[in-house]
């Protein structure tokens, strides 16, 4: 799908290209055609051509203009043209698809449709300056191929991010609502014991019984996942992709339903509930008719650890005791409201880590680590030297400071053979480089010395390999040969990956004291687009110069991919609150059902109903801030599992997570807790006594 989508983006580069080669040339727009007067005003015209408008539109262009005819009412004699879309599809003709001259080569690497698609792309690209001069033809379609190709290659990088992102994070939330069905249908067979005991009483098979509940938990979960796939195939993709949009300039989005992934999601929890019901039903249909009659005894309590500190334990008041025995007296349900706010705390804590992770890597590549917001290229050193040149440009203008750099891409290989492409770099002198780039650790900062015999690769690459300080890389030069060099150090770095190296290293590694310096780096006083611009437009005006990027140019690309990736995070941020209100309240009401009966005997008791609250619902704070801070611990890792999967070799993201994401995802579960049970009050209020308290027989 990716290859397909590269050569169909080439296709339409090079159809365009092909197709602006061969259109007609006119002069630039200027009067409207209005071919009713025309005919009227030209009845010799009208008598030769005929009176369609393409017949007359023709004549004009061919001949019309030149013999001095007006087009139009308000126009003037031999005035050019500004027509539409329209009108210039009935007098020009793209040249015929199977008549390109890279017809055939283009056609190997696409299906019929891609090749018709990509040639139906460019027709409409070229067809508003079709009668355009020769210059304006491919200065419109240069513009139009460049803004197309860069948002398809950034939305081609934020896609695969976005792929390795959906490869980890349904896993997640799959798990937490695997817990909350389960539990669910748990509690659910639980509080049917009666039933399953009469109708075991009555003849009923153990399978028939169980097959009420197996019926009942599949039809959930089947119209819950296919609830599930409108939203997943529908919404999810339609919010996601009018975010990009925002950004980037993409065609329209069409949805697809993709059987495979909805089968298999069915199939999966419709397996995971399946088995929880079979699994408590069986455990009920294990005993005998007279037991299911009768309502399951209560656990008994046991003395727990807090009661062997005596200090403390005694300056515990009632209800507090009376918590902490409740805590670890139920244990199932003790480790099923850990793990399900753990997990839902988990994953706040991967949405803000991720937004951590992305939002501050431009500020940070862009202030701390690299310092040039100029980035000159050549295609000939003899640009410094030539008369009114780069150097009197660069020298005149808004430049601070300067220094001719070497920079192309490379490969390198460690020890065991293995690749990765980098471009390295050298200056003039080490000094140089030193002002332009930060060489630092990423853990402390530690200042990394860059002197004579400095080689310096950027920390992303380094991991790839599995290289450290000290160790030996390869570096094939120009000539295919691999130079062995000592690695001195590892420097904390986000944006592409880069190899720095020294003055000496340098000449080692082109075999050669006289380098081709091709880059300039440049600190400016541009602060504004327009004086960016114009100092773009006189660098790129000087011999040899063959680009000329603003750090703003590249940090506004990455803000864009960050942006769009943010987007997506807040969604996830979203969901996980979601399922952590629903996981809450689920196994909150389950600890209402459970204990109705204990509840009710409290109140008998003479508790007031606000004493009731806060013996009920202290020990779920506990236990949800119990489950907050087991979740941090779960997060951290996961955290740091799906940044490395999301990473891609260009790009690195900051590992750690701010301390004020840790405090938010605490604070968000625990309001989640605090407003569920505020709702779940009126459920205790409405525990009656009576009936609670009544014997089974």
């Amino acid at each position: 799908m990716k290859l397909s989508s590269r050569f169909r983006r080439a296709a339409v580069l090079g159809l365009s290209l092909l197709l602006a080669a061969q259109l007609g040339v006119g002069a630039c727009a200027a009067s409207a055609f209005d071919a009713a007067y025309y005919a009227e005003t030209n009845p010799d015209v009208a008598a030769a051509c005929g009176t369609d408008e393409a017949s007359l539109l023709r004549h004009y262009l061919s001949s019309g203009q030149a013999e001095g005819r007006k087009p139009s009412a308000r126009g003037k004699a031999g005035d050019s043209l500004k027509l539409t879309n329209e009108q210039i599809a009935l007098v020009w003709s793209p040249v015929p698809l199977k008549d390109l001259a890279n017809y055939k080569s283009l056609k190997k690497k696409m299906t019929d449709e891609q090749y018709q698609t990509a040639y139906q792309e460019a027709v409409n690209l070229v067809l508003p300056v079709a009668l355009s001069s020769r210059e304006e033809q491919l200065t419109y379609i240069a513009a139009a191929l460049r803004e197309r190709f860069d948002s398809g290659m950034s939305y081609s990088m934020d896609a695969d991010r976005m792929g390795n992102l959906a490869s980890v994070f349904p896993l997640i939330f799959f798990l937490v609502a695997a817990l909350v069905a389960t539990t669910t249908m748990t509690r659910m067979v639980d509080e049917n014991r009666l039933q399953m005991g009469t109708l075991k009483a009555l003849g009923y098979s153990n399978a028939s019984i169980a097959g009420k509940y197996l019926f009942y938990a599949l039809t959930a979960s089947v119209l819950g996942s296919m609830a599930g796939m409108v939203v997943g195939f529908v919404v999810f993709p339609s919010i996601i992709w009018y975010a990009y949009q925002l950004i980037f300039s993409l065609p329209t989005f069409t949805l697809r339903f993709y059987p495979g992934m909805a089968a298999a999601s069915v199939a999966i929890s419709v397996a995971v509930i399946g088995l929880a019901t079979w699994s408590a039903c069986r455990s009920s249909l294990k005993e005998k008719s007279a037991a299911l009659l009768l309502p399951r005894a209560p656990v008994a309590g046991k003395r727990i650890f807090l009661e062997y500190i005596t200090p403390l334990w005694k300056r515990m008041s009632f209800s507090q005791k009376t918590t902490a025995r409740n805590l670890f007296r139920y244990k199932k349900r003790f480790f099923m409201t850990v793990l399900g706010v753990a997990g839902c705390t988990a994953l706040l804590l991967i949405g803000f880590g991720l937004q951590d992770s992305l939002l501050p890597i431009v500020t940070k590549q862009s202030t701390e680590l690299s310092h040039n917001d100029l980035t000159v290229t050549l295609s000939d050193p003899a640009a410094f030297t030539v008369e009114k040149g780069l150097t009197d440009a660069l020298e005149r203008g808004q430049v601070e400071n300067w220094a001719a750099v070497y920079s192309k891409s490379v490969t390198i290989y460690n020890a065991d053979g293995e690749s990765a492409g980098v471009s390295v770099v050298g200056a003039q002198t080490d000094s140089q480089l030193s002002r332009y780039v930060t060489f630092r650790t990423r853990q402390g900062h530690k200042a990394i010395p860059f002197e004579k015999d400095s080689v310096v690769l950027t920390e992303k690459t380094a991991l790839n390999l599995g290289v450290e300080p000290g160790d030996s890389i390869w570096v094939e030069n120009s000539d295919g040969e691999r130079v062995e060099m000592t690695l001195t150090g590892v420097t904390e770095n986000y944006m592409f990956t880069r190899l720095y190296v020294s003055n000496a290293r340098l000449q080692t590694l082109l075999g050669t004291q006289d380098i081709p310096w091709n880059t300039v780096y440049a600190q400016t006083r541009c602060d504004s687009a327009a004086d960016r611009n114009t100092m773009r437009e006189t660098l790129l005006a000087c011999n040899y110069v063959t680009g000329a990027s603003f750090t703003e140019d590249a940090t506004s690309m990455f803000d864009n991919l960050i942006v769009s990736l943010n987007s997506v995070v807040v969604l996830i941020i979203v969901c996980a609150a979601a399922l952590a209100a629903v996981v809450l309240y689920n196994l909150i009401s389950v600890n209402l059902a459970e204990r109705k009966k204990e509840l009710a005997t409290i109140k008998v008791l003479g508790f007031y109903d606000k004493e009731v609250y806060r013996y009920i619902f202290r020990e779920i704070d506990l236990l949800a801030l119990m489950g907050s801070c087991v979740g941090l611990l779960l997060g951290i890792p996961l955290h740091q599992f799906i940044i490395r999967t999301v990473e891609m070799d260009q790009l690195m993201f900051i590992r750690t997570i701010a301390p004020h994401s840790y405090l938010l995802s605490v604070a968000l579960t625990m309001l989640f807790t605090l407003a569920v049970c505020f709702v779940m009050r009126r459920h205790v209020k409405k525990i009656s006594m009576v009936e609670s308290m009544k014997a089974p027989e």
